[in-house]
């Protein structure tokens, strides 16, 4: 009788923790989310940057960045947090292909 209730609890018990983890409500909205117009702006400047950048390196890539965010007035932690929400709730895709209908602008 033991041996079955040890099965048992063995095969309860992972059952369980991934019911309790699918339940949670995952990544919270940041308080300065950057709106999904903003966001795409900011990536079509970052892939055109990018694009650049392959055909002539230029010796400072990190400040080439954070101009584009000052640019956009956009703090970097406010992009990475609003890019992570923006991924896990899959909104992501949305926002690239705006991106890339402002690059082919």
């Amino acid at each position: 009788m033991k041996t079955i209730t040890i099965f048992s609890y063995q095969r309860i018990i992972p059952l369980l923790i991934l019911f309790i983890i699918s339940c949670t409500p995952g990544i919270p909205k940041p308080n300065n989310l950057i709106k999904k117009d903003k966001m795409a702006a900011v990536l079509a400047d970052l892939a055109f940057y990018e694009q650049v950048r392959r055909k002539n390196p230029l010796p400072n890539p990190e400040g080439e960045t954070a101009s584009i965010l000052k640019k956009h007035e956009v703090k970097a932690q406010d992009f990475y947090d609003s890019y992570t929400y923006y991924m896990y709730h899959r909104d992501i895709e949305d926002i690239y292909i705006k991106a890339q209908k402002k690059v082919k602008e």
